[in-house]
């Protein structure tokens, strides 16, 4: 014959591992919307510093870069002027040096 005390004790164990189930449960959820906040405030971070360095290169490029014009009358009699314009580039931005006439 079966302990009649048995199907209360099976209740109980059942009753724990539940109950540790769901505190696993809770405690992965909380750890994952932990995970997903640091993320979404990280790649925040990371658009804002390319932003910035975004910002910083035009800045340089635009400081960096010289344009010279230079404007005479032509000698060839189908233009009226000859334009002589170059472009020099200083900055560390490998950036193609360029001379039109």
């Amino acid at each position: 014959m079966s302990d009649p005390k048995e199907p209360e004790k099976q209740t109980e164990e059942s009753g724990e591992i539940a109950k540790g189930l769901s505190q696993t449960a809770q405690t992965l959820g909380s750890s994952l919307q932990a995970m997903q906040s640091a993320l979404i405030g990280n790649m925040q971070q990371a658009s804002q510093m390319m932003q910035s360095m975004n910002h910083m290169m035009e800045e340089l490029v635009r400081r960096s870069v010289q344009v010279r014009i230079f404007a005479k009358p032509s000698l060839n009699p189908g233009f009226n002027t000859h334009l002589n314009i170059t472009i020099y580039n200083r900055s560390p931005i490998p950036l193609q040096n360029l001379s039109i006439k």
